[in-house]
């Protein structure tokens, strides 16, 4: 409070500090001038308008930022707008949406005729699918039998040959012995 005291020497005192100070007269002039221009004299401004005319028609186009706003800029929006509608929303959205309703489409019109309620139609499709588990995990032992089978100079010779090889590989894996 004792700093402020030092500098606040009451109200008329403020007003007055007021009236001192350069941005006042400015202002003061401002008016001033306008007054002059406009209501003693109104061929000054005329005079000035014609002499800077380039100027002053840039000025009164705000630099033609609103031209370049109309002309360049929201054109080029519309085109990104419009671009990121039809190739982003339509095509890549839509179109993911679309083909995926029309895969399960296409997959459900296969399976109506797979599921026709028949016991026996759904015994064979679990036989099926436990042969198919089954030959896909044993693929690649046959495989291994066979190469096992050349290295020992065996021949094969269809798939009783095969049956025997198996048995006896089987016979072998349960007694323990690597091929």
């Amino acid at each position: 409070m004792a700093t402020l005291s030092e500098h606040f020497h009451g109200a008329l005192a403020m007003a007055t500090h007021g009236l001192m100070t350069l941005p006042f007269w400015l202002a003061l002039a401002g008016v001033v001038t306008a007054y002059v221009f406009y209501m003693v004299k109104p061929g000054i401004p005329a005079a000035i308008a014609k002499t800077f005319s380039p100027i002053v028609k840039v000025l009164e186009n705000k630099y033609y930022m609103d031209w370049i706003n109309e002309n360049v800029f929201a054109p080029a929006a519309r085109a990104l707008g419009r671009g990121l509608w039809k190739g982003g929303d339509v095509g890549l959205i839509d179109g993911a949406i679309n083909g995926s309703a029309r895969a399960v489409g296409a997959l459900a019109s296969v399976t109506r005729f797979l599921q026709t309620g028949y016991l026996y139609w759904y015994a064979l499709v679990m036989i099926v699918g436990v042969i198919g588990l089954m030959t896909g995990s044993c693929g690649p032992t046959w495989a291994a039998w066979a190469a096992s089978s050349e290295r020992d100079g065996e021949q094969e010779h269809g798939f009783a040959q095969l049956g025997h090889l198996a048995a006896d590989r089987l016979r072998r894996a349960a007694a323990g012995v690597r091929p």
